[in-house]
């Protein structure tokens, strides 16, 4: 498996807002052809028979401005070629999904804003939102590939569609099994929620033992977790936000902020987690959480301590406690005491070898009479460091982690970027 990047994405709303509209769509861009995208130009992987539900078009159809196989990029540049397309200027300001179905390892796999178009076969891009850390800068830029599959999108023109509340697309969450042997291949679905013209949450359910009909899961789900705050109230037109998306085929992480929002961004998590009962026990493991409030939150509500859900071994859906492992309060479940605070100290670093103390979490359930799970799952792929350090700060040998600030890490692959991976704020 191979992990991608969509690092702050820049896009601009139209006449309404609709920012939870336009996050949708790029999450369906990112999941199901950055991640697991095929030969397919218009049909994604990773995702079941029958995975959407939008007004026509939404998805794909005339939002999917051109499509083509022959995409051609070049190390360290920033313009992508296409011999047999037709560009025009157009469609400056629009984005590109570029992917490889050969060259699945690539963290350029993913999708850039057109700043230009020099000509009807080449197109000019914002390079870092995606692209590949160089040896020796570790700045993420474009590689030379050729053979590249590609979609040019229109994100804007799909949020003024007829959506409503209720419209979704499902993923199928393939690499589970290599997380925990035996494990069934678990799927989410992302739903778009609010009734007000901006659409300003969105909900996501889980099902460990992905049994997706087409129409409806059947057996046990994690239930709906949508946002406490309904943050993307705002309607003005022409305001830039920014999308960041990290996913694996057995994770997938993600945030959005504009000036449409309140006063934070929104977020979720949906982890295959490590299993750590028996199979038998725990046959698949699955944890979600949606969040809309600070994203660097320890102790309110949607926040890491205490917002990651599960289905219990009885089926019901509870939210977790995390533990980390700390040189004060181990095993303190539900409070301050289980990530970044607790490790702001000297302690937290080792100056002598040069390196930075950081912790897995436990997702713990200790509240329900017969449900009682001290330690159930190791929470993957994010850790947890001290909040000592500086948001944004690599952390690991190989920048393997970045703090995206009060101790919360995100899973890295050592890029530099020119700006602040959340630019706009969490």
């Amino acid at each position: 498996m191979a992990r991608k990047y969509l690092r702050g994405l820049q896009y601009t709303t139209s006449t309404n807002g609709r920012d939870i509209p336009i996050f949708m769509r790029v999450c369906y861009e990112f999941w199901g052809y950055c991640v697991n995208g095929t030969s397919a130009l218009t049909t994604p992987g990773g995702m079941p028979t029958t995975p959407t539900s939008a007004p026509t078009n939404f998805f794909e159809g005339t939002t999917v401005l051109n499509t083509g196989n022959d995409g051609v990029t070049h190390d360290l540049g920033i313009n992508f070629e296409s011999l047999s397309a037709s560009f025009t200027p157009s469609l400056i300001g629009k984005h590109i999904t570029i992917w490889s179905h050969t060259d699945v390892n690539s963290t350029d796999n993913s999708i850039y804003k057109i700043i230009n178009v020099p000509s009807s076969t080449q197109l000019m891009l914002s390079p870092f939102s995606g692209g590949t850390p160089d040896i020796s800068s570790l700045k993420n830029n474009l590689t030379s590939r050729s053979a590249l599959n590609y979609r040019v999108i229109d994100l804007v023109a799909a949020s003024q569609l007829a959506v409503a509340s209720g419209n979704y697309f499902v993923g199928t969450l393939s690499g589970a099994s290599t997380i925990n042997t035996g494990q069934a291949s678990s799927q989410f679905q992302i739903l778009l929620r609010g009734t007000s013209t901006p659409f300003g949450q969105f909900g996501i359910v889980g099902s460990p033992a992905g049994t997706w009909t087409g129409s409806a899961f059947t057996g046990t789900t994690v239930t709906e977790r949508t946002p406490t705050t309904t943050n993307f109230t705002g309607t003005t037109a022409g305001l830039n936000g920014n999308i960041t998306l990290i996913a694996d085929k057995d994770f997938f992480i993600g945030h959005i902020r504009s000036t449409n929002t309140n006063a934070t961004g929104l977020y979720f998590y949906v982890i295959v987690p490590q299993r750590l009962y028996s199979q038998a026990q725990d046959t698949n493991p699955l944890t979600i959480m949606v969040g809309g409030n600070n994203l660097l939150s320890t102790v309110a509500t949607d926040s890491h301590s205490t917002s990651f859900a599960m289905a219990g071994f009885d089926g019901t859906t509870r939210t977790c406690q995390l533990m980390t492992k700390n040189f004060v309060g181990d095993g303190v479940t539900g409070t301050t005491w289980t990530i970044g605070p607790n490790l702001s100290s000297l302690l937290a670093t080792q100056s002598r070898a040069g390196k930075v103390l950081y912790s897995d979490a436990i997702l713990s359930t200790v509240s329900t009479l017969g449900q009682y799970s001290l330690a159930r799952a190791r929470l993957r792929p994010i850790s947890f460091t001290s909040n000592i350090f500086p948001s944004f700060h690599l952390i690991g040998d190989n920048g393997e982690f970045i703090h995206v600030g009060n101790g919360v890490l995100w899973p890295w692959d050592g890029a530099v970027l020119p700006y602040s991976l959340l630019p706009l704020g969490t």
